[in-house]
């Protein structure tokens, strides 16, 4: 891509006068810098929630990989619903459809609605 700069160049070396306009380009630039900005704080939204969601799940996690080794360490039903929930129902909330249902992710929504329902099967079998 040829930028404005390099386009005045040309054209000055061929014996006229040219000049990129300044606010444009620093319009340009500021807009750049406005969505990198933006994006910046998309990821890091992201990463404050995958941090979340690991967090609360470990404590899940840790008796299921130490049940083939006879460890049962299972929490109080409970807690395990308490740190469940959240990564269910807010952290993941962004998988469920919502009022456009056009651009609904078949698997996503296979995932979360099967995740629910076990949530709510282990719930209240072990309650």
């Amino acid at each position: 891509a040829v930028t404005p700069s390099q386009l005045a160049e040309a054209v000055e070396r061929i014996g006229d006068r040219a000049h990129p306009r300044a606010s444009a380009l620093a319009e340009r630039r500021r807009e750049e810098q406005e969505r990198e900005a933006a994006r910046a704080d998309a990821e890091r939204h992201q990463l404050v929630l995958l941090v979340a969601s690991a967090a609360l799940t470990a404590p899940l996690l840790l008796p299921m990989i130490a049940a083939p080794f006879g460890l049962h360490l299972h929490l109080n039903p409970w807690i395990e619903l308490a740190l469940a929930t959240p990564v269910q129902f807010v952290i993941g909330a962004r998988f469920y459809p919502g009022k456009d249902t056009r651009h609904i992710n078949c698997f996503d929504l296979e995932l979360n609605v099967g995740g629910w329902c076990s949530s709510i099967q282990d719930g209240t079998g072990r309650l």
